[in-house]
C-alpha cells in the first residue's frame, strides 16, 4: 500500500513587465504528487510544480530565478560566464 508523503509546491510567475518571482508557495500530503498547472494572463504567466522533497524545491526556486537573470543580462548585452555577469 501506498505510504502518504509531504510534496512541495513551487509557484514561478513571470510577469509581461520582465519580473519574475519563484517561491515554495505550499506543501500537501498524499498518496501521489500533484499535478502541476500552468495560468496565463494578459500580465502574468504562472506556473505550479510539484516536488518530492524540499530541497528539490528549493533547488528549483534557485535555478529558476539564476536562469531569469541570465536571459535577461543577454537580452541588455551583458556576457555572462558560468553563470555570473563578467
Amino acid at each position: 500500500m501506498a505510504r502518504l508523503k509531504t510534496y512541495y509546491c513551487v509557484t514561478s510567475r513571470f510577469y509581461s513587465d520582465g519580473r519574475m518571482s519563484a517561491t515554495i508557495s505550499a506543501n500537501v500530503k498524499d498518496y501521489r504528487i500533484p499535478q502541476a498547472t500552468y495560468q496565463s494572463t494578459a500580465n502574468c504567466d504562472t506556473y505550479n510544480d510539484w516536488f518530492e522533497s524540499y530541497l528539490e524545491a528549493k533547488q528549483f526556486v534557485q535555478e529558476t530565478k539564476e536562469l531569469h537573470e541570465e536571459t535577461k543580462a543577454r537580452k541588455q548585452g551583458n556576457p555572462f560566464q558560468r553563470g555570473r555577469l563578467v
